[in-house]
């Protein structure tokens, strides 16, 4: 999310409750995301959605591969619910990819936030520019292949 997501959602909750009525509930979103549970109603989490960095939101850093059903078995859910559902489809015998694996267990960089139960925007950056580094090495062998021949 954007650096200040809790003064956006605060700016989009008062048109409909005062400031401090606002405050409070940004207050208990920002519990409930931090919680076991994390459990958000449908209009929370659009109104989250709508204080997202979009174009984080829809960039390659935030894409994991699945097949269709198994990728609709996650829906819109919060991260911690489809990581624990991943894990559910391997138990299960669905094939999700090492590297879908790895996203979801939050494996591929040290840059990646240690907790399991959120996927952040340091995430993102850090599948992303895992993502382009392994771009760059299949650039450059495909490079000195062409160069041998």
């Amino acid at each position: 999310m954007s650096e200040n997501w809790e003064s956006e959602l605060k700016n989009k909750l008062q048109p409909e409750s005062n400031e401090q009525d606002a405050q409070n509930k940004v207050d208990d979103i920002k519990n409930r995301l931090n919680s076991e549970s994390c459990e958000l109603s449908e209009n929370e989490k659009t109104l989250l959605y709508k204080v997202m960095n979009k174009n984080k939101l829809n960039s390659i850093g935030n894409m994991a591969l699945l097949s269709g059903g198994d990728n609709s078995s996650n829906s819109n859910g919060l991260f911690d619910a489809k990581r624990q559902n991943i894990v559910k489809l391997i138990s299960r015998g669905s094939f999700v990819p090492p590297h879908t694996y790895d996203v979801f267990s939050k494996l591929l960089s040290d840059k990646m936030e240690p907790d399991l139960t959120v996927w952040t925007e340091e995430d993102i950056n850090a599948h992303e520019l895992w993502i382009n580094e392994r771009i760059e090495i299949i650039k450059k062998s495909l490079k000195n292949e062409q160069e041998q021949v």
